[in-house]
C-alpha cells in the first residue's frame, strides 16, 4: 500500500464529507461545490480520533480518512 503524501487533505476531505452528511443546519453549511479528495484504493486507511470534538456541532468522535 502507498502512503498518502498530504494526510491533511485526506483529514479535511473526512471532515468536510462526514458533516456534509449530517441533518439540518450543519449539513446544510457545507457548500456542496467544493470537492475534496479522499483515499484512493492504493492509500491504507488511516483512522483520525479528535480529542475535542464535542465543542463542534456534528462532529463524530473519530473518524476513517
Amino acid at each position: 500500500m502507498m502512503e498518502s503524501p498530504d494526510r491533511g487533505i485526506r483529514i479535511e476531505a473526512a471532515i468536510a464529507l462526514h458533516l456534509r452528511a449530517q441533518p439540518g443546519l450543519v449539513g446544510a453549511f457545507q457548500e456542496a461545490d467544493i470537492q475534496y479528495s479522499g483515499k484512493t484504493s492504493e492509500e491504507e486507511l488511516m483512522a483520525v480520533e479528535f480529542v475535542r470534538y464535542q465543542s463542534v456541532q456534528g462532529l463524530a468522535a473519530s473518524l476513517e480518512a
